[in-house]
């Protein structure tokens, strides 16, 4: 899951919100496997709801329902994928660093979805982005 799928799960303004909660639901229904969050999605995650949404109390709800849920399994980056991570964030162009981390976390552990409205995944090859 990409912060800007959260970001857009979790803000009832946003524009996206119905498509990233019809979403949720397949996700919850395992169609495409265990759900996971990256570490650094987490850290970005409440910083990028309380600007939009300048709602402090939704930024840390959003935070503490994805680090408490049952359903995601949250991935840590170790030393050598935050190495891997600046190696390949600076091989190409486009994608944010915490993206080129759930590049590298997915390619470390096979996973091919990710939940994003980011158009940037559409060029990783072997990452599918849904929805």
């Amino acid at each position: 899951m990409d912060t800007s799928f959260l970001v857009a799960l979790n803000n009832a303004n946003d524009e996206l919100c119905a498509e990233a909660n019809s979403l949720l639901s397949r996700i919850e229904g395992k169609e495409f496997g265990q759900a996971y969050c990256s570490d650094y999605v987490l850290t970005e995650l409440p910083t990028v709801i309380g600007r939009r949404t300048k709602n402090a109390v939704l930024a840390k709800r959003a935070l503490v329902s994805i680090a408490n849920s049952t359903n995601i399994t949250i991935l840590f980056s170790s030393l050598d994928d935050f190495n891997k991570t600046i190696k390949f964030f600076c091989s190409q162009d486009g994608l944010s660093f915490v993206d080129c981390s759930n590049v590298v976390l997915m390619k470390e552990h096979g996973i091919e979805y990710i939940a994003s409205f980011d158009s940037d995944f559409d060029s990783v090859k072997g990452i599918s982005r849904l929805p």
